[in-house]
């Protein structure tokens, strides 16, 4: 099978058009997630972005690692090669978790992410095994047209302020249509801005890969020296389930049926084999 392109896709409107310069040692980390979620399909139980002082034990919440990001070492082009010199050094993020319908388990196909930045724009790339390349769902639409369970899609939630209340959304499917929204624990999901940001994707043989750039200048962050924000990357896999893998694992377990989780086991092996 022949890679498949999808040209750079970019948003409309800046959402803050006074440009700030990340400097360098930045620090992001994506620790603890505490929110109950009215999104419509992003992710089904609840999501948070960054950790109260305590966890909130009456509902599930994500929790991750703190990592650090270097600089790009070189350019960056958005076409879906993550080839680039640039991506050389990035901080690769390959513990990643089916959260849904798996209950922190081993996702049934690997998945890495890789994120870095410049004096302009913050970059992340993710690399994503797929067996089958002719099962991709990602039907081409318009901005923000996705369908967030049936589609193979992917991106990611930043907390830039590292509030634990808000998020701002950037995701793409396989064939780089795009969706962007705030998130807020207040008001829920709203998708009406539209922010300047490209992406690129590519599918290839046994695997399709998705980049992401976004400037400095569509997002709203604290002056501050290191800098440290909530990151949760994502995708979405349906094939007979609609599995959700993320970079952070739920908090406390989820207590799902053992018929469930047979379930989960079993498109897991078949997803191997295939």
């Amino acid at each position: 099978m022949a890679s498949e392109n999808c040209s750079p896709g970019v948003g409309r409107f800046p959402a803050n058009p006074k440009q700030q310069a990340v400097p360098p040692g930045t620090v992001f980390s994506r620790k603890h997630y505490d929110w109950p979620v009215r999104a419509r399909w992003i992710i089904s139980w609840s999501l948070a972005l960054i950790a109260p002082t305590e966890p909130a034990y009456a509902q599930s919440s994500l929790a991750g690692d703190t990592f650090h990001i270097t600089r790009a070492a070189g350019p960056i082009v958005i076409d879906g090669d993550l080839s680039d010199e640039g991506w050389r050094n990035a901080t690769r993020v390959e513990k990643w978790y089916e959260v849904n319908p798996g209950d922190n388990t081993e996702p049934a196909v690997k998945n890495v992410g890789y994120v870095t930045y410049d004096d302009r724009f913050f970059y992340v790339a993710f690399e994503f095994e797929e067996p089958n390349p002719a099962a991709i769902r990602a039907p081409l639409g318009d901005h923000d047209s996705l369908d967030g369970t049936g589609q193979d899609l992917a991106g990611l939630f930043l907390d830039t302020l590292n509030t634990g209340r808000t998020a701002t959304i950037f995701l793409a499917n396989a064939r780089n249509v795009q969706y962007d929204a705030i998130l807020d624990d207040a008001t829920g999901e709203n998708q009406s801005p539209d922010y300047f940001w490209d992406s690129a994707t590519k599918i290839g043989e046994r695997k399709w890969t998705l980049e992401i750039r976004i400037p400095f200048s569509s997002l709203r962050y604290k002056t501050a020296d290191p800098q440290t924000w909530g990151i949760l990357l994502y995708r979405n896999y349906p094939r007979g389930f609609r599995h959700q893998f993320a970079s952070a694992h739920t908090w406390p377990p989820r207590r799902i049926s053992a018929r469930a989780k047979r379930r989960a086991r079993a498109m897991a092996s078949a997803a191997r084999r295939s």
